[in-house]
């Protein structure tokens, strides 16, 4: 719920209908195609039911359908959740080639880099936004 209300704050609204999120890590931890009792699935429950439309991505679980730039097609916001290589090694240049707007919520500030790319809008989990923007400047 708490990534929940952050998305909120992210886009300013509170009714996210119509909003369109891809989770980046859905297994229960990284490298592993195990996704029972993940922390991911719960965050994808609790999106749909503030009615966001999600897709998931994992490198490692077999039944993914789609590839990374797939998943992030007419996305509005991508949630990094797990310290996977493909996430800490895709250009920057993708989530803006196949997002409406390249919005990144780093739940584990995976990518730190991405907040001095002017481009990409970079929120990270336990980082004042001020911060960000502030460390943005100096750069």
């Amino acid at each position: 719920e708490r990534i929940v209300d952050r998305v909120r704050e992210i886009f300013n609204i509170y009714n996210l209908r119509g909003t369109h999120v891809t989770i980046l890590g859905t297994a229960y931890k990284a490298n592993t195609p195990n996704i029972e009792e993940s922390p991911s699935l719960h965050l994808k429950n609790a999106l749909e039911r503030a009615k966001v439309s999600v897709r998931l991505h994992d490198p490692n679980y077999v039944f993914s359908e789609l590839a990374l730039s797939g998943s992030l097609i007419d996305s509005d916001l991508a949630i990094i959740t797990l310290p996977e290589r493909e996430y800490e090694e895709v250009d920057a240049n993708m989530f803006r080639a196949y997002m409406r707007e390249p919005n990144v919520l780093d739940c584990i500030r995976l990518r730190r880099d991405l907040s001095l790319n002017p481009n990409i809008k970079y929120h990270a989990l336990g980082v004042n936004e001020r911060w960000l923007s502030a460390r943005a400047e100096i750069y």
